[in-house]
């Protein structure tokens, strides 16, 4: 197999945002393009140079609907809906023409390049319950990557090095079953508060911006249209306060030693 360029993999992940982009409009769902694939836009319009991935948002209702009616004759759909996925949030994903090679697994089968689709739900308009409920996910998040490491790398070793197929066995469906466990906690965490409901929001199933996403209900009324690349895309009306909540001066770029990709340690190859 032949490992995908940085460039390969910015225009395949584009193409797979292109068809989310269509369906959403087409079915008059709600998303925005989020994090270093927003600031991407503004800055640059397009990718980051080196960022490697696409990320957007929906709020939760949304979100379900979009799980539940997305259809592509191109790409696939893995939701928490999903036995097989051992994440919060979803993942639109090629499975036919290239292959990810991942240090933890996320779902139950190989999958090649997707973009992340993230939910976002109402918050409390306390910031210090806020800091609570972000904490609290905060160490289910991090119980619910070890039960991820724990059912794929653990019990491949032992089954590698030892072939002891009962003990195996016992680990990985312990590992699912406390996979599980902390899946429906994390969704019952990030779901205290419908989107809307309050005057905040967050994205409170994969946590990296900790406290520094607490949003506010006017910013995500509404969508405007943003250049990326070749094409057009929906970005959060109040997308600078968004993005300088988490960043600060997003339209700085950072240090050269910080500018890497995020998915460093995943690599992407040509089937």
């Amino acid at each position: 197999m032949k490992e995908m360029t940085l460039k390969e993999l910015q225009e395949f992940s584009l193409n797979i945002l292109k068809d989310v982009h269509g369906f959403c409009k087409q079915n008059n769902i709600k998303y925005s393009l989020a994090y270093g694939t927003l600031i991407g836009a503004l800055r640059h319009k397009g990718f980051i140079p080196w960022d490697d991935d696409i990320d957007i948002i929906m709020p939760r209702e949304e979100f379900n609907r979009f799980c539940q009616m997305y259809a592509s004759d191109k790409y696939h759909l893995i939701s928490p809906a999903m036995p097989e996925c051992w994440l919060g949030f979803a993942r639109v994903c090629d499975m036919d023409r290239t292959l990810a090679k991942t240090p933890s697994m996320w779902c139950s089968y190989d999958t090649g390049v997707w973009i992340d689709i993230f939910p976002v739900d109402g918050v409390s308009d306390d910031f210090d319950e806020f800091k609570k409920n972000i904490s609290y996910g905060y160490d289910l998040w991090i119980n619910q990557q070890r039960c991820r490491d724990t059912r794929h790398s653990f019990s491949k070793r032992l089954s590698l090095l030892y072939n002891i197929k009962l003990a195996v066995k016992k680990i990985v469906r312990l590992g699912g079953k406390n996979l599980e466990k902390y899946n429906n906690l994390l969704k019952e965490n990030a779901q205290r508060y419908k989107f809307g409901e309050t005057n905040h929001w967050s994205q409170i199933v994969c946590l990296d911006d900790g406290v520094k996403n607490y949003q506010h209900i006017d910013d995500f009324r509404d969508v405007v249209e943003v250049p990326f690349e070749d094409s057009i895309f929906y970005a959060m009306n109040g997308y600078d306060r968004f993005l300088r909540n988490i960043y600060g001066d997003y339209m700085e770029l950072p240090p050269v030693e910080d500018q890497k990709p995020k998915q460093s340690e995943i690599n992407f190859y040509w089937k």
